[in-house]
């Protein structure tokens, strides 16, 4: 009679265990029944396939093996070949080293993407008059999810101690002249459904609009915690209310930090289609913290409808990585601004043309895009060919050929910036020439 009870209770077990739920936003919740937001363990390493796309590529993350610009962990390379499995094909064998091995693009595409071709004069005239250019304020809008999910681990901590961390550093160097706000969502109640009403209905501005004080944004920041469900609509509805009360010459920038999908009965991609069009310069960020494939493409037609951008975060690093160029992005612009006010038309086409040109075609440190995409593909092809030497490449010049296509399109991107560039530097340059002309001539006349 033991072994029969035993046994059933073995079978009961193995019954469970293949019922096992596949990881979705929503659970059962054991205790009550009621379905909360699960927190998922997303640790395991997921090939995802490699991007096609030049700027989808150029926004990748690092390789997992990357080091620095473009030193690599070597002997952990040759044991995450070895363990590589026989029989792939070359466009899965491509998707291997693309995630081991990938360049960290970002901070030099976005630099070249936040470029200002613009050439505006500041010599002073006869009459002692000085044209300046007006500088615009730039508000920074941070939306964190703070539902149950968020305290998910993923390689490098708890998602939401990641975030935080990451979104401190990124507000910390932002330019002294820009403002911020942080807006928590879902941090009120529980994940559980007895409190999903009260959840739903928090966003919060924990950090309102204004300049940036370290100490008080800290605290702010520092009260989130992975709480609730997903109102992802609704906090993009009450940042829209913020930048409507902003004027024509200021520059918003929103991003928004979520793992998961709106869990509130609200419409996201509505919501941020209207935020796109509130008439003010809107630019918004869309950051998928590990997301599921579900979650991926809601984020996504996001980013579609208000023509912004959308980027997936796979760790605390990648995260960090991605806000510090951001920093840089914004900084640049800010930079270009004060560049214009204290240059001449020739100087400032001079020196524009100058850091283009490295930013294209830097074949050493710090490398252009040529440069990264040279040592990208230089690191993809040797993968290779140690992998053909393991016996595990069925057609080595195919996957060679492969590799050197996607180098190819990656830099016929990399040349179109320095066309496009180029010309509107120097429609620029013959534009401002024009106005110190005709401001010339219109003193002549008087």
């Amino acid at each position: 009679m033991k072994i029969k009870h035993s046994m059933i209770i073995l079978l009961t077990l193995l019954l469970l265990v293949g019922c096992g739920q596949k990881p979705t936003d929503t659970v059962a919740d054991p205790n009550n029944g009621e379905p909360k937001e699960e927190v998922r363990d997303r640790t395991e390493e997921v090939i995802p396939p490699a991007a096609t796309d030049p700027d989808e590529i150029f926004m990748q993350n690092p390789g997992s093996l990357m080091e620095g610009e473009v030193d690599f962990n070597q002997a952990e390379l040759r044991k995450k070949l070895e363990e590589m499995p026989e029989g792939l094909s070359n466009e899965e064998i491509l998707d291997h080293l693309v995630y081991y091995l990938a360049q960290d693009y970002q901070s030099v595409y976005q630099e070249l993407q936040a470029f200002d071709p613009t050439n505006q004069p500041n010599v002073e005239t006869p009459d002692g008059e000085i044209k300046r250019p007006e500088l615009e304020q730039v508000n920074v809008f941070v939306l964190l999810d703070a539902s149950g999910s968020m305290a998910a681990q993923v390689p490098g901590g708890v998602m939401m101690d990641l975030a935080k961390k990451a979104i401190h550093n990124f507000t910390r160097d932002l330019p002294e002249d820009a403002h911020a706000s942080l807006y928590a969502y879902g941090h009120k109640g529980s994940n559980q459904a007895k409190d999903k009403k009260i959840s739903c209905e928090s966003i919060e501005e924990v950090y309102e609009l204004s300049s940036y004080n370290e100490s008080r944004f800290n605290q702010a920041l520092d009260q989130i915690g992975p709480t609730g469900w997903t109102p992802l609509a609704a906090a993009i509805e009450e940042t829209t209310k913020a930048v409507k009360e902003t004027d024509e010459n200021t520059r918003n920038i929103v991003y928004v930090v979520s793992d998961g999908e709106e869990t509130c009965g609200g419409d996201p991609v509505q919501a941020a289609k209207e935020l796109s069009e509130t008439g003010a310069q809107t630019v918004i960020n869309i950051l998928g913290f590990n997301v599921d494939k579900q979650t991926q493409k809601q984020l996504l037609e996001m980013a579609k409808a208000s023509n912004g951008s959308y980027k997936d975060v796979l760790s605390g690093s990648d995260l960090d990585s991605y806000l510090k160029a951001e920093q840089r992005r914004i900084e640049r612009e800010w930079d270009m601004w004060r560049i214009k006010s204290t240059q001449e038309v020739d100087a400032s086409w001079a020196s524009n043309t100058q850091r283009m040109n490295k930013l294209v075609y830097r074949l050493n440190p710090p490398y252009g895009l040529l440069g990264l995409v040279k040592e990208e593909r230089k690191r993809l092809l040797q993968a290779a060919d140690t992998l053909n030497e393991m016996g595990k490449v069925e057609d080595i010049i195919d996957l060679r050929s492969i590799i050197h296509k996607r180098g190819d399109k990656l830099e016929n991107r990399a040349l179109n910036f320095e066309r496009t560039i180029s010309k509107r530097l120097e429609e620029e340059r013959s534009k401002a020439k024009l106005d110190i002309e005709e401001k010339s001539n219109e003193k002549k006349d008087n």
